[in-house]
């Protein structure tokens, strides 16, 4: 699904349980043509919130990162914490939309907390494309 653009409308927030049931509640906005790109093998190396974590520390982020977008209600987080590196995190899905193309899309909120370190926070929006995974959609350029 790579280069794909998406003209996305809200389709209020909706999270889809392991049980495949949905909730829905408003979330009032609409982002237009985002990108769907990434793969799963470049996903939690090139996010540039995960600069500077041991690769395990990565791999948890990430790993996290899918299950909160997969399996949680907006505005319900879900955490990491790797105790040999003093490195932690969470997820927050904030908004779930679907394309146009019938592709789900989720805006959250990523907070990862290095060893020793302030909390660093990320809003950004996650694809998911045929097989299940949560890719990273591209930064939109800030109007100034």
């Amino acid at each position: 699904m790579s280069g794909v653009i998406s003209r996305l409308r809200c389709m209020g927030s909706v999270a889809v349980s392991a049980a495949g049931l949905m909730a829905l509640a408003g979330c009032g906005s609409t982002l237009d043509r985002v990108f769907i790109s990434g793969s799963q093998t470049e996903a939690a190396p090139t996010y540039a919130l995960y600069d500077g974590l041991a690769d395990v520390d990565r791999e948890l982020a990430w790993t996290t990162r899918q299950s909160a977008l997969e399996k949680r209600v907006s505005g319900k987080s879900e955490h990491w914490t790797n105790d040999g590196t003093a490195a932690s995190g969470a997820t927050t899905p904030l908004a779930t939309w679907k394309t146009d193309e019938g592709v789900y899309c989720r805006a959250f909120e990523e907070v990862v907390l290095r060893a020793g370190g302030a909390p660093l926070s990320d809003t950004r929006t996650a694809c998911r494309d045929g097989d299940g995974i949560w890719k990273l959609a591209p930064e939109q350029p800030s109007s100034a």
